[in-house]
């Protein structure tokens, strides 16, 4: 019982931090620093995150469904190429495979690391604030533009950066669509399809690279992060809509500056 209780704790955890912009990362190295927890393991961790990708998945199925009947995901341009649009998402995968496959051993110890992971939470918070002070002023009011290849490639090097603990995935990468002048709703919606193959990436070589033990807490875990993930994406997009995801810039910067006094 103990042992589902934890599980479900770390599974409300996976699922608001994964898509709020305040580093999952980030919250889990301070967690094992602040109390002692545990690494929830390869395992489970493999099933928080594909917890977590359902509710894309199950978010996101009408444009799913656009990309399956051909047409594109830029609606913005009425781009109606899913070839090219799937394309984009390769561009945009690129760096993080690179970093994530080519330096995985390098970037696993950086999870050790309780003073990095508040740096760089302090990193995302100065990027939240920053993004909603110069989007106007970087895009050079060329906001809502279609995305293109260059964008593409800008968003997925915010991804790759944002393997390092304390960096939010969907901070970085949705500021930097808003700052080359993407919509807000474009740059999340684009964000979170990268993440289809990113997450979809990282569990497959982790359960093709070792056994997998099954238990009634994995599916457990899954199940209510992917609820919980599914709402806190709702509530995500409401804030951008609405141009806020700055708000949550000084709540990552305080926790990482009391990481690094407490640490």
């Amino acid at each position: 019982m103990v042992g589902i209780l934890y599980d479900i704790i770390l599974a409300i955890i996976q699922g608001v931090t994964e898509f709020l912009p305040v580093s999952s990362s980030g919250h889990l190295v301070l967690a094992q620093a602040f109390f002692g927890l545990d690494s929830p393991g390869a395992t489970l961790e493999i099933a928080l995150h594909l917890g977590t990708l359902g509710s894309i998945l199950v978010f996101y199925w009408r444009d799913l469904g656009k990309l399956f009947r051909g047409e594109g995901l830029d609606s913005y341009a009425g781009d109606r190429n899913a070839w090219r649009s799937l394309l984009l998402l390769v561009v945009a995968s690129i760096p993080a495979a690179i970093v994530g496959i080519g330096f995985e051993s390098f970037m696993e110890s950086l999870f050790d690391r309780a003073d990095l992971a508040s740096a760089m939470l302090i990193l995302t918070g100065v990027v939240l604030v920053a993004t909603r002070l110069l989007e106007g002023i970087v895009s050079f009011g060329r906001e809502d533009k279609r995305i293109g290849f260059l964008d593409a490639l800008v968003m997925g090097l915010a991804q790759a950066l944002a393997i390092m603990p304390g960096i939010s995935r969907s901070g970085f990468t949705i500021s930097a669509g808003r700052l080359v002048g993407i919509s807000g709703e474009d740059s999340a919606r684009f964000s979170f399809f990268m993440a289809i193959i990113a997450i979809g990436g990282a569990a497959f070589i982790k359960i093709i690279s070792g056994p997998v033990e099954i238990s009634p807490g994995l599916f457990i875990g899954m199940i209510i992060s992917g609820i919980v993930g599914y709402f806190c994406l709702y509530i995500l997009l409401k804030v951008i809509q609405f141009r806020k995801m700055w708000i949550f810039g000084p709540y990552c910067a305080l926790l990482g500056v009391l990481g690094l006094i407490l640490l």
